[in-house]
């Protein structure tokens, strides 16, 4: 039985989201000062997940009206304000063999926006409804949600660790500092001897969320390098700026960890 995709899209309209609940404070995801729904094809989207990433994704098509209005009426103001990076696949009518790899991710979920079938070719198809925002964890879809009725700030702000409270700053372009590129951005030993830079004190580098989420993001989007100070007995942890080789701000709150590295960097 032949099914078109983009009738699915419609009844995003009419369902609501399938996760309600309490606030995960431990779902973290990558931050990006870009600001922008991150593009990336389906087999990307498997790497991902076999990788063990944790992530946010958004399958969308061009051609859904409802699709358009969420990402224009709601996410692009959403993600400038939180700055998660949410990865963006454009559903294909080629691409149905290969979602069913979708439902073998999905075994956790108790409600599904997808369907099953068997094409005239005896192949197991999945046909998805969209637009739909995944939340992956451990090669598990753990939350999803649908439509522009299920799509919105109570959803993220029940699902997804949100950086709240977060500190303004203020500054001149004098103020600022900038950075040299780094064509292989990396963390170094930090070196006093370098005016600009930015330091990250830290008990330790590894299986650590501010680094994986916060930092390592902004130095791939910016190709900039951070040093770095690891210490095992530090109790917590933090960024520093410094100009002309000396400290100019410090914070130990990951959630300022952006707005210090938007505020004080030349881009």
């Amino acid at each position: 039985m032949k099914r078109k995709l983009l009738s699915l899209s419609l009844l995003s309209f009419l369902l609501l989201p399938l996760c309600s609940c309490g606030y995960n404070d431990s779902f973290v995801v990558e931050r990006s000062l870009k600001d922008e729904i991150v593009d990336i094809s389906f087999d990307e989207f498997k790497e991902k997940v076999e990788n063990n990433d944790r992530f946010i994704s958004l399958f969308y098509s061009e051609e859904c009206y409802a699709c358009d209005m969420l990402k224009n009426d709601f996410l692009e103001d959403f993600i400038k304000e939180t700055h998660l990076k949410i990865y963006g696949i454009q559903v294909s009518r080629e691409e149905v063999t290969s979602y069913v790899y979708i439902d073998q991710i999905s075994s956790s979920l108790k409600k599904k926006n997808y369907t099953l079938d068997v094409n005239e070719n005896n192949e197991q198809v999945l046909y998805l409804t969209y637009p739909q925002i995944m939340l992956i964890e451990e090669k598990e879809v753990i939350s999803t949600a649908l439509g522009t009725g299920g799509i919105n700030k109570r959803y993220f702000n029940k699902n997804v660790y949100l950086d709240r409270n977060s500190d303004f700053y203020i500054l001149t372009e004098n103020d600022k500092i900038t950075l040299k590129n780094s064509e292989n951005p990396s963390f170094l030993k930090d070196d006093q001897h370098v005016g600009n830079r930015i330091v990250y004190y830290t008990s330790s580098l590894q299986n650590n969320d501010e680094v994986n989420y916060y930092l390592k993001p902004f130095m791939e989007d910016f190709n900039h390098d951070i040093y770095y100070v690891e210490n095992i007995e530090l109790e917590k942890n933090k960024l520093e700026v410094y100009k002309d080789g000396n400290l100019v701000k410090s914070t130990d709150k990951k959630n300022n960890y952006l707005p210090l590295l938007d505020s004080y960097i030349k881009k």
